[in-house]
Order: C-alpha cells, then sequence, then structure tokens
C-alpha cells in the first residue's frame, strides 16, 4: 500500500454536532482526554491530542456518559483529529453517544464551554502529511 492511498469512509446516518468530551483508548496502551466533535451511526469525528495511524483500533467512552466503550477503526487522519468508523455501529453505547445531542441541547452553552476548555488543555499534534 502506497503511502499516498486514502481510506474510503462508510458514513451513514445522520451526522450531528456533539462536542463533547471523552476518553479514548488505543490497543497499544495509550490513552487520551479527547472531544467528540460530532458523530452518526457509523463513526465520528473527534479532536484529538496525539496522532494516532491509520486503521489503528481504538475505543471511545464519553466522560458524561454512563455507556460503555465504543471500538472504532481511525479511517482518516487530519491536523484537527481523526475521523473514527464504529466497529459496531448497531451497539447501544453508540445510540448512548448519540443522545449526548439530546442532553446537550437541554444544557446548552455549559457542556459546549465545558468542551472548549479541553480542546484548550489539549491542542492538537500538526502533522506533516506524505
Amino acid at each position: 500500500m502506497s503511502a499516498n492511498t486514502h481510506f474510503m469512509e462508510h458514513r451513514w446516518g445522520t451526522r450531528v454536532q456533539l462536542d463533547a468530551p471523552a476518553e479514548l483508548r488505543a490497543a497499544d496502551g495509550t490513552e487520551l482526554d479527547i472531544v467528540v466533535d460530532n458523530a452518526s451511526l457509523s463513526g465520528a469525528f473527534v479532536h484529538i491530542p496525539a496522532q494516532l495511524p491509520s486503521l489503528a483500533r481504538v475505543w471511545v467512552r464519553p466522560r458524561d456518559a454512563a455507556g460503555g466503550w465504543i471500538e472504532a477503526c481511525i479511517v482518516r487522519n487530519e491536523p484537527a483529529g481523526v475521523g473514527l468508523e464504529w466497529l459496531d455501529p448497531g451497539a447501544a453505547a453508540v445510540n448512548q453517544l448519540l443522545a449526548l445531542h439530546e442532553a446537550g441541547n437541554r444544557q446548552g452553552a455549559v457542556a459546549v464551554s465545558s468542551a472548549r476548555r479541553l480542546k484548550k488543555l489539549h491542542p492538537v499534534a500538526q502533522h506533516a502529511e506524505t
């Protein structure tokens, strides 16, 4: 596979804005505080303080939810974060993550300002694409 190979996302479902603080665990043991920018039934885009390789397996869990870990694969790297594709899009945890959109609408600016503070604490590492 060449360095210029691009991975295709298989997005389905409505993408909702979340700005939800979460935690991420990688298969290599890396643990990071992240912000889930937006999500759908098939995946999400997350702001992440370090770069992880494409196709890395990761687990995501929102901080404000009682839900479980959501298993995903990194399908896109960008300077602002990574695109994830859920490995089990029908999982109950995905539905709990998307339910944060409704909870966020009820909580208003408090949830958004909290997520923005987390982004400031963990600036995204810039990387050069080859």
